[in-house]
């Protein structure tokens, strides 16, 4: 499905306080998808959320793209038409303010990758 503009479809964003709300929640019922490069998601990411790949093994749940910024670029939009193709998706959503936004106002809900923890903290 695509916008007015040639754009995928998503909806109205989702503002901050709802993404909020939903990851204090675990996500119930919703996959939340970090469409930033692998390196950014591991040094830095929102608990619970995962790379499109992984997106792709959900089925039937609402999900939330969350890009570095909030907005729909190339990235983003490659994955919201993944997801709609795929028709794993009840809905799919942007992160209005993307992670920058939301890890300036909520930053105890990010985390680094575990591959980056458990290297860090490996002994000899």
């Amino acid at each position: 499905a695509a916008g007015a503009r040639g754009e995928p479809d998503v909806g109205d964003p989702v503002e901050l306080r709802m993404l909020y709300n939903h990851v204090a929640d675990g996500l119930a019922g919703h996959v939340l998808v970090d469409t930033r490069c692998a390196e950014e998601y591991d040094n830095l990411h929102v608990r619970g959320a995962v790379d499109l790949a992984e997106a792709l093994t959900y089925r039937g749940k609402h999900y939330l793209i969350l890009s570095e910024t909030g907005d729909m670029m190339v990235a983003e939009a490659r994955a919201v038409n993944t997801l709609h193709q795929s028709e794993r998706a009840l809905s799919v959503r942007m992160i209005a303010g993307g992670f920058a936004d939301f890890q300036s106002r909520f930053p105890f809900f990010s985390e680094a990758s575990s591959r980056n923890s458990s290297e860090e903290h490996e002994r000899p």
